[in-house]
């Protein structure tokens, strides 16, 4: 009987990842639930130049420094599922291997996506004149792929339309599609579920913060900030200073999970940032300030007005991502780094059928269990236990 879950990472585990990925309801379910930290072993400079402020100690948590760790751990690989949070990739092949080699039953979590702009092909073309390093590491993903084309998921835990018909076109019959939905609506039916009380007193509007200038995740992949510290805080403070003056309301800071600003210090001219509570915030909040924030969930769950900002200080790509992000609401993103005439009161409009679909298509489809996503792949966990009887 499969009674055990393996979680496979490659970023450093924390307080917040035990938390979203239900470890405590998992283990209510009956399961023993791991993780394995890769991050050691494929991630070097983010293991070595990164921590989280919510750092755990967790009784079956495993770190991997090398390939000779993980051969040892496989041992331990039977009667267990594996959730991988690891891509198949040219260094991560090896643990695809030993996951079939074993006969493991493994899969993926698709449950984040939000609105991307598709490339055109001349745009693809120059971005690969501009990164000849990223273009070779798709080419060889690609014929990894096509080389290795029996590595496929058992299953795959989808949320919202978008993930689901991604995930179908990949044409598997053996690969089984679990339709969930975010993580965030978890949070939204904790939230609603203990009718909590609101935390800041005021009137306020809240931000979405994204760490743009110090996001760990540079770290992953080597490369420059969306937008550098000295350019991005003045502006975007300078924003907040508007928002108080025409709403005579603050601005609350829905701080980054991954963000550490009681270590490098608050960027936003003193105002209160506040960890972990963004769903209440968003909750109680009279509006709500984004980039292109996946936690922009919260505004649609809880009918918000959005303010989307970007600046021409940002990475063309970041100002891309945010444009698209703010056009499925039929809006068009503020250039807080241009000095204008804001029209606000069109901005505290709702199009009600935009945020309608962008629930259907990015956060929930409609019939989907009101029950966390962990419940929910528990509950599938009683089919997939007969793929090993």
């Amino acid at each position: 009987m499969v009674k055990k879950i393996l979680f496979i990472v490659e970023s450093p585990f924390n307080q917040r990842d035990y938390k979203r990925f239900g470890f405590e309801q998992l283990k209510s379910r009956g399961f023993e639930v791991s993780v394995w930290d890769f991050t050691p072993l494929l991630r070097s400079k983010v293991y070595h130049n990164y921590s989280p402020r919510d750092a755990i100690k967790y009784k079956y948590h495993e770190i991997i420094a090398d390939k000779s760790d993980f051969n040892k751990l496989s041992e331990r690989l039977n009667n267990v599922i594996v959730i991988m949070l690891i891509g198949l990739r040219t260094d991560t092949k090896f643990i695809f291997k030993q996951l079939i080699n074993n006969k493991v039953f493994f899969g993926f979590i698709d449950v984040g996506q939000i609105p991307n702009r598709p490339r055109h092909l001349f745009e693809k073309i120059l971005s690969s004149i501009q990164n000849p390093k990223l273009l070779l590491s798709k080419l060889m993903l690609s014929f990894q792929i096509q080389v290795n084309d029996h590595i496929s998921p058992d299953f795959i835990i989808v949320g919202g339309k978008k993930a689901y018909q991604s995930n179908r076109d990949l044409n598997n019959d053996n690969t089984k599609l679990i339709k969930a939905h975010t993580l965030d609506y978890d949070l939204y039916l904790n939230q609603e579920d203990k009718n909590s009380r609101r935390i800041v007193s005021d009137d306020y509007a809240v931000f979405l913060d994204e760490c743009v200038p110090f996001h760990p995740d540079y770290y992953y992949l080597n490369i420059k900030p969306d937008c550098s510290s000295e350019d991005y805080y003045p502006d975007i403070n300078s924003f907040f200073d508007k928002v108080k003056s025409e709403f005579d309301t603050k601005v609350i800071i829905a701080a980054h999970p991954r963000s550490n600003y009681h270590k490098k210090g608050n960027p936003f001219n003193k105002r209160q940032y506040i960890y972990n509570e963004t769903t209440n915030l968003v909750k109680y909040s009279k509006f709500v300030i984004v980039h292109a924030s996946t936690a922009t969930n919260f505004a649609v769950l809880y009918n918000k007005p959005i303010i989307f900002i970007s600046s021409t200080k940002y990475s063309t790509k970041y100002q891309k991502l945010i444009r698209f992000h703010s056009t499925v609401f039929n809006k068009s993103p503020i250039n807080i780094s241009q000095e204008s005439t804001i029209d606000f009161e069109t901005e505290m409009k709702i199009d009600n059928d935009s945020y309608k679909n962008y629930k259907e298509d990015y956060i929930k489809e409609t019939g989907t269990p009101e029950k966390s996503v962990w419940e929910i792949f528990a509950d599938h966990c009683e089919d997939i236990k007969r793929n090993y009887n």
